[in-house]
């Protein structure tokens, strides 16, 4: 783990495609060809930005496991840092943007970066609170939503997990690898 910062970043992802079905459950859906297909694209775009992950929290769905599991070796591991801590979180399958929010807000305070993979709405509607913000109506305006496999990048200026705010959080950028 690294010294505390006084900026947090935190990684949204949108779990890559699964298969549809009427006789799976919806929480058993694994990754179909497609989103097997975008997890390659991710892992690419995941390894250009040279990411540095201190924790990885992840819903427990299938698809979400699959996802991170076909990404994981594209996170930068450093021998300082070593392999980010990885936590299957049950709360975060379709969790709201109040859950997924509460999740970051009590990460460790010796992380100082995190990727949450889960699912939407929840995703969607936390980066689109980030974009309706003033100062923000160009993006926003080219904002149709979060496709699977997007990733989301936010960072904050505080050095507690406690005090993440939305409303003082900056949208670093969003990438749809389809």
């Amino acid at each position: 783990m690294q010294n505390e910062s006084p900026v947090k970043t935190i990684y949204l992802l949108r779990h890559a495609r699964a298969a549809q079905g009427a006789d799976l459950e919806d929480r058993d859906r694994p990754l179909n060809s497609d989103g097997i297909a975008e997890c390659a694209k991710l892992t690419a775009h995941l390894r250009a930005m040279e990411i540095h992950l201190d924790l990885v929290l992840c819903s427990t769905a299938t698809r979400v496991r699959e996802t991170f599991a076909e990404i994981v070796q594209a996170l930068t591991l450093t021998p300082a840092s070593g392999p980010p801590q990885v936590q299957f979180v049950e709360a975060l399958y379709l969790a709201g943007p109040s859950q997924l929010l509460d999740a970051i807000q009590t990460c460790p305070a010796e992380v100082n970066s995190v990727l949450l993979i889960a699912h939407n709405p929840g995703l969607e509607e936390i980066t689109r609170a980030l974009l309706d913000r003033p100062g923000a109506e160009q993006a926003s305006r080219s904002f149709a939503g979060l496709p699977t496999a997007a990733l989301v990048k936010i960072s904050s200026e505080t050095t507690a997990w406690a005090d993440v705010d939305l409303d003082a959080c900056q949208l670093e950028g969003v990438v749809a690898p389809i």
